[in-house]
């Protein structure tokens, strides 16, 4: 076997290699528990998993809870937050950011739709077929609203089923 065909396969065999190593980093490197969600999300120190006490030491406890969906919600108004709560286990569950203050992803209120959307399927998102601007990995939604179809109105990091990530 001349020298020349050993390099040629040693060199494809070594490419593959990358490939592969550089493709497994980018599946395990995905946020898929609150640990991982909550490194990219900045709402005043709220995160995914908290329980009611601790979103009230830092929000206050002056605010009416309205049932939602999957439990109840706290709305903050002069906040720009609000945090949906799991009923069965009192925990974070959702976080709608409606303030340029915070940030998921690094991603603000009035940042371009288009921009949000390249960001959520960077981090590894899917576009969601049922509804409209939503984005899943797994169980874990992110959807970037736009009233107009421009810029950014609202931020929602939710997770439907904690089971994945708990």
């Amino acid at each position: 076997m001349p020298i020349k065909s050993i390099n040629r396969k040693w060199l494809v065999f070594s490419f593959l290699l990358l490939i592969l190593c550089l493709s497994l980093l980018f599946i395990f490197n995905k946020p898929t528990s609150y640990a991982q969600l909550n490194k990219h999300i900045e709402a005043k120190g709220i995160q995914l998993g908290m329980n009611p006490n601790d979103v009230f030491a830092i929000l206050g406890d002056e605010v009416d809870q309205d049932m939602c969906v999957y439990g109840y919600e706290y709305n903050y108004v002069d906040y720009g937050l609000n945090i949906g709560f799991r009923l069965d286990d009192d925990t974070v569950r959702r976080i709608t950011l409606y303030s340029p203050k915070y940030s998921i992803f690094d991603l603000k209120v009035g940042d371009t739709l288009e921009n949000a959307r390249r960001v959520g399927l960077e981090q590894g998102f899917v576009e969601d077929s049922k509804v409209n601007g939503r984005m899943y990995m797994g169980n874990i939604y992110f959807t970037p609203v736009s009233k107009k179809g421009l810029h950014v109105d609202q931020l929602i990091i939710e997770v439907i089923d904690a089971d994945i990530i708990n």
